[in-house]
């Protein structure tokens, strides 16, 4: 990692904007609607948002191996399926305050250690098989795994709350 980058900075400001648009829908959740279903998702509002906080640090550690030229992990949609589903289960009563806190502390983590890649960093590329190409950049990953990740979401939250 290296010099902050124009592309970079706009990665870390297009996850930022993503974050804080999350945020705005569920904070203001009451405690019925944060236990609403989603039911594209199966989940409640809480336990993707919680899950959304969780994922993006791991996503971060993921980008990590990336920049540092290391294989990442090789987990398939089979193993998200089963670590989605487990999560659920053991979050299913996931508390609003303690998972907005959570997400406000990952994603500014991540918000900082997006702005410090670099061009090249953002080109480094991997194989990931939960995306269904032969290799996938960094930079791709922070759109499709971060920033995408968020704003699908989201859109279910929106929807399962009427928004």
């Amino acid at each position: 990692m290296s010099i902050h980058t124009s592309r970079a900075s706009d990665l870390a400001d297009q996850y930022s904007g993503a974050v804080s648009a999350l945020l705005k829908v569920v904070e203001a959740c009451t405690p019925d609607q944060w236990q609403t279903v989603c039911a594209n998702e199966q989940r409640t509002v809480g336990v993707l948002v919680h899950h959304i906080a969780v994922t993006s640090k791991l996503i971060r550690q993921v980008i990590g191996e990336m920049v540092a030229g290391r294989p990442a992990p090789q987990f398939t949609q089979e193993d998200v399926d089963h670590q989605n589903a487990r999560h659920a289960e053991e979050h299913a009563n996931v508390g609003q305050a303690e998972t907005v806190a959570l997400m406000r502390q990952n994603s500014g983590d991540v918000v900082s250690f997006l702005r410090d890649l670099s061009d090249a960093d953002l080109e480094r590329s991997a194989a990931l098989p939960v995306i269904p190409q032969p290799t996938v950049s960094v930079g791709q990953v922070v759109e499709y795994l971060l920033i995408g990740h968020i704003l699908g979401h989201l859109a279910s939250i929106q929807i399962a709350l009427g928004d």
